[in-house]
């Protein structure tokens, strides 16, 4: 027993080293990626950029990240064999659902002078490119391929970065032009992790495994997610609105960074405790929740020491100023951190009403907030701030108190790869 315990281990710990080597090697490549893009546009550019993405996650809050949630927790149930014929009938059902939508809401910010019909093509594109990558990640990893997982951010890292300097070479510098690199990097990402899931996955053509009702199982989440974009995002379209687009800017890029921080920790942290969350059917999510906690006040502290220094480094003086802001990011990420993982288990229990009642909340207190900060402090990027940990709050705080309402239910277990550290 022991041998096989020591080699388990070791196999263990070769993972968690790879993990964090390929987060670092991500995290180096992505201040980078930040240094070039702020270097090259102009504050009213990035504005652009981040309200091109903004719509586009809102677009994917709506539909792909609950069918995401729901297809993880229908896999986990599937035993060893996966059947593909049932997730590419749903896919495909969920892909048509997201044109439409696009297509309605497009039409209508097209009207009103918001948007272009490429843009609206572009926004689809980006949805789906992001969705499928996060999708098949995430389906890699809970089945054991975690290294596979790490390697596909580095790849969309560098992707990123490589195509928006081959793109400047055709183009004149813009928001729509670091957009359009961004869908070329998962593009590339999505061709790497499809080649994997084909070969390292077993699948099955059968469908044994009774489906339950997609519709009343993530309308819930849909919302959740919806609200959970306005929440954290919504002052990316609001302040441009306002037209007040370079108050949101500065905000956004120095908490991305923040916020890059903090999701290359939890990515690594949700690869490695995540699954566990899945294979014990919630139960786990207590112990979960104290460690994401520990994980978020280690990289705020550290944030926040080196702040006055890397904001400037990576970005230019102009964003020193607001070098403080950082902080913000790392807890608006490392809130979602939590957040997701109390998802999962919700999905799990096939109880996911509480989700909505709790983001809709938050969402409401966050766009109260923005609201109050165009008209009060149109110029204070803390004032966003600010608004953001109030909602963030609500959120978090409200599903604390729901935890232990739902029993863990029991899952099959067909990933026994899939190890956790004791």
């Amino acid at each position: 027993m022991r041998i096989p315990d020591y080699r388990r281990h070791s196999r263990l710990l070769l993972d968690v080293g790879l993990l964090i080597a390929f987060r670092i090697s991500a995290i180096a490549v992505g201040l980078v990626y930040v240094k070039v893009y702020t270097s090259r546009l102009t504050t009213d550019a990035l504005g652009v950029f981040f309200y091109l993405t903004t719509l586009s996650y809102l677009l994917n809050a709506l539909l792909f990240v609950p069918y995401d949630y729901y297809i993880q927790a229908y896999c986990s149930r599937a035993g060893e064999h996966l059947p593909w014929r049932p997730v590419a009938r749903m896919t495909g059902g969920v892909l048509a659902a997201a044109l439409l939508l696009a297509l309605a809401a497009g039409s209508l910010l097209i009207v009103l002078g918001q948007l272009t019909v490429a843009d609206v093509a572009l926004l689809y594109g980006m949805a789906v490119l992001l969705f499928v990558c996060t999708s098949l990640r995430n389906l890699l990893n809970n089945r054991g391929h975690r290294r596979i997982a790490a390697a596909a951010l580095l790849i969309e890292a560098v992707g990123r970065i490589t195509a928006f300097l081959l793109l400047l070479f055709a183009f004149t510098p813009s928001g729509r032009v670091l957009f359009g690199s961004a869908a070329a990097a998962l593009a590339v990402e999505l061709l790497v992790l499809t080649g994997f899931a084909a070969s390292k996955l077993s699948w099955t053509g059968d469908a044994a495994l009774r489906r339950s009702s997609i519709v009343a199982t993530t309308a819930p989440v849909s919302i959740s997610a919806a609200c959970n974009l306005l929440q954290l995002q919504g002052y990316r379209t609001m302040y441009p609105w306002s037209g007040i687009p370079t108050t949101a800017a500065l905000f956004a890029v120095v908490a991305n960074i923040g916020a890059a921080g903090m999701m290359a920790a939890g990515q690594v942290f949700s690869q490695i405790f995540l699954p566990r969350v899945y294979q014990s059917g919630g139960g786990f999510i207590g112990t979960y929740v104290k460690l994401a906690a520990a994980l978020i006040m280690a990289v705020a502290t550290f944030a926040w020491i080196v702040s006055p220094w890397l904001v400037p480094f990576m970005t230019s003086p102009l964003y020193g100023r607001y070098a403080g802001l950082i902080v913000f990011g790392v807890v608006m990420e490392g809130s979602n951190l939590i957040v997701a993982a109390i998802a999962a288990r919700s999905m799990l229990q096939g109880d996911t009403r509480h989700l909505m009642t709790w983001n809709i909340a938050s969402a409401v207190v966050g766009a109260g907030g923005y609201g109050l900060s165009i008209v009060f402090a149109p110029d204070s990027p803390m004032a966003i701030g600010i608004a953001l940990l109030l909602s963030q709050a609500v959120v978090v705080g409200g599903l604390m108190m729901g935890l232990r309402r739902n029993p863990p239910i029991q899952t099959a277990s067909p990933h026994p790869t899939v190890e956790i550290l004791p």
